[in-house]
């Protein structure tokens, strides 16, 4: 892949629009990333901080390779990617598989929000636990939070979320100063199952 010169000299420059879409562009082409595949994370990999700590960015080598580190999700449940590319040169450095049940999921996707929230709103468990609250389904808001790695055999390898609950009353309430308390769902966003609503009343 020729990619065009991005014109940074500045090994701690912020990422540029140009990069990313470089950086994208790489990333299909090795096959990493598309239909069903979404970007978790983004982020520059510093270079190595070389020459005298007081050195000015004059001072420093004209030639940096701007390396960016991402990880990959698979919302079909292929195995997640922590991959490092390198804009200037055009290629993948390194792609290495992740296992979930050691390192954790990765980070919630906007997407997953909406996805969360849609399926406890058919949820009868989730429902019957609004409905002894009073509230409406259509003026909750479900926060959903990575549920980290614990010692929970079940949950090993999946990709669950823990749903909190918050009320909005009106399009512009800001919903999380209206928390719901004692009740929490476990929603595993890849078969779009709800394993379970704990209402501690």
């Amino acid at each position: 892949m020729t990619l065009a010169p991005l014109g940074i000299t500045n090994p701690f420059h912020l990422a540029t629009s140009s990069e990313i879409t470089e950086l994208q562009a790489i990333l299909r082409s090795a096959g990493l990333l598309g239909d069903g595949k979404r970007i978790a994370y983004l982020g520059q990999v510093d270079p190595p901080r070389t020459g005298p700590a007081k050195a000015t960015f004059a001072e420093r080598p004209v030639s940096v390779d701007r390396r960016f580190r991402v990880f990959i999700h698979d919302i079909s449940g292929g195995v997640p990617v922590d991959v490092v590319v390198s804009v200037d040169r055009g290629e993948v450095v390194s792609a290495v598989e992740l296992d979930t049940a050691v390192t954790g999921e990765l980070p919630v996707l906007e997407e997953e929000f909406e996805l969360v929230e849609a399926l406890l709103a058919t949820d009868e468990r989730w429902l019957a636990a609004l409905k002894a609250r009073d509230l409406e389904v259509s003026k909750v808001r479900v926060a959903p939070l990575s549920a980290g790695v614990f010692e929970y055999a079940e949950e090993k390898g999946r990709r669950i979320l823990r749903g909190l609950a918050f009320v909005q009353d009106f399009p512009e309430d800001s919903a999380w100063a209206h928390p719901v308390d004692g009740l929490v769902a476990y929603v595993d966003v890849v078969s779009k199952e709800v394993t379970q609503v704990l209402d501690l009343g």
